[in-house]
């Protein structure tokens, strides 16, 4: 296909010429030979028709048939607190981690860290709303960590020989796993509160370790690429 602007030749289906931006008649002029080029880019997937996928569908029955069973509950037994809404809040986080964080694979470490963070944050809030010892520095923050740990060694398991992936989770591990310790430091060195953050201690490097064994060369490329070494 020819550009009548600047006389290029053209081998691929487009509607533009590449050079010029000049607009290409080839499709009406030989509508054969348009159609016999490549195209120049895969076509864009088509969107869904569907009022509500899947996923949203399931998730949204669920929601109205948890929160409808919260709220009876919470009515009959104990009215004075509402801890209905603390459940319907809990399943908004699950359903938008499920679909922001786990069906995501781009930047998933740094999701997760970003998903620790806003659950700490959400529960110290949630304290200071009460005005009671929910056990939040205690027992909260080390449970979010470890199970973020969790969750970024399942993603390591998983991303063990691809490069790129490997140093960002062993350095969101560390921090995951330091910050209790440090926020247990910052806030007394109570037991109740030093043992679940030193567990949590302990289960971070415990993983950056067995990790830094089975994946050394791995972690080497991926610092090399990092910090252009």
């Amino acid at each position: 296909m020819l550009c009548n602007n600047c006389n290029v030749n053209i081998v691929f289906r487009t509607d533009k010429c590449p050079l010029c931006g000049e607009k290409l008649y080839g499709s009406q002029n030989d509508p054969n030979e348009y159609k016999r080029l490549e195209r120049a880019y895969p076509p864009l997937p088509q969107k869904s028709s569907h009022f509500l996928m899947p996923y949203e569908l399931v998730s949204l029955i669920v929601f109205l048939n948890l929160m409808a069973v919260s709220v009876v509950l919470n009515v009959f037994l104990t009215p004075n607190i509402a801890w209905s809404a603390l459940v319907g809040i809990g399943f908004l986080y699950l359903y938008f981690f499920i679909k922001g964080t786990i069906t995501k694979s781009r930047r998933f470490n740094s999701r997760v860290v970003a998903n620790a963070i806003s659950l700490t944050v959400f529960f110290v809030a949630i304290e200071q709303i009460v005005k009671k010892n929910l056990y939040i520095y205690e027992f909260v923050i080390p449970a979010i960590s470890v199970g973020s740990i969790i969750v970024l060694t399942v993603y390591i398991m998983f991303n063990i020989r691809v490069a790129g992936h490997i140093a960002i989770s062993v350095i969101a591990v560390a921090v995951i796993g330091v910050f209790p310790f440090f926020v247990a430091i910052s806030r007394g060195s109570a037991a109740t509160m030093l043992i679940p953050s030193i567990v949590t201690l302990t289960i971070s490097a415990t993983t950056i370790i067995i990790t830094a064994l089975l994946t050394r060369q791995v972690i080497k490329e991926d610092i090399k690429r990092l910090f252009h070494i």
